[in-house]
């Protein structure tokens, strides 16, 4: 399936970003609950997303350890928290001479988390505009799943057929696989359904989309405040049709760290 396109490195990232041409679309979806309804217009500006999930031997070569309960260079990286994502991005940032996309202080306690919980509980702020490398929105994430303006009318990324596009509890001998194994979809995207699931940059709010609603949201970032960061797509133990959609979101808390969860790279064109 990978038509001979080299492993994701430090070296290859670059030439992995695809740009994504911004739009409008109907966010949300019917049949995987409350949490992703009501359906309502988003419009995007152009983006870059990378082609595949940051793998494990990216993680290692940037951040010199790989977490991973099932280890190979081309699986993607997995049991790291949303913190670990956001440090990741800047890492890599620095190292392509990239101005970071986030503004990190360790040393003060962010109001906006609700989460109790929470021990590291930093500040990451989001630097307007900024070139380097950072997490999808979840607008952006479900876009480019869809296709971007290609718009695909699948339930999957890719294809209505789950095993030609999905690593999931069927086909994934109970853990992550090497990235590219199912077909990508039309903007040539691996692995957004299924393999691991992908944190994004956005708190998590039952009653956003509701909020969203009321005529056409642009460039959304998700709520100001909130106790658990998105996570988007399946993973390789995911066993419902309902968790396999596109349109389907789930909360996590940011600093748990679990052997299904990932991330995938965009930056702003």
């Amino acid at each position: 399936m990978l038509h001979n396109l080299p492993p994701l490195t430090l070296s290859t990232l670059k030439s992995h970003m695809v740009p994504v041409e911004g739009g409008t679309f109907m966010m949300g979806g019917e049949g995987v609950g409350s949490r992703s309804l009501p359906i309502h217009e988003v419009r995007l500006d152009n983006f870059y997303m990378c082609r595949f999930p940051v793998t494990q031997a990216l993680y290692q070569e940037i951040m010199k350890n790989n977490p991973s309960v099932f280890p190979h260079p081309k699986r993607p990286v997995s049991q790291v928290s949303w913190y670990d994502a956001v440090t990741c991005c800047n890492a890599l940032s620095r190292d392509h001479n990239y101005e970071e996309a986030y503004l990190i202080d360790t040393e003060s306690k962010d109001p906006n988390n609700q989460n109790e919980r929470d021990d590291l509980n930093y500040i990451v702020s989001l630097v307007p505009n900024a070139n380097g490398y950072r997490l999808p929105t979840e607008a952006e994430w479900e876009y480019a799943a869809r296709g971007g303006r290609y718009n695909q009318p699948y339930e999957f990324a890719g294809s209505p057929n789950k095993n030609e596009v999905i690593v999931w509890h069927n086909n994934s001998h109970d853990m992550s696989q090497p990235m590219g194994l199912r077909s990508p979809n039309t903007l040539g995207l691996y692995d957004l359904s299924g393999n691991v699931y992908e944190w994004v940059w956005d708190w998590f709010n039952d009653a956003y989309y509701e909020i969203c609603k009321e005529g056409a949201v642009v460039n959304p970032t998700g709520p100001a405040a909130g106790e658990y960061r998105v996570v988007r797509g399946c993973s390789w133990f995911s066993n419902y049709n309902d968790d396999l959609r596109v349109t389907c979101r789930f909360d996590v808390q940011p600093y748990d760290q679990i052997n299904a969860i990932g991330f995938r790279l965009c930056r702003y064109i």
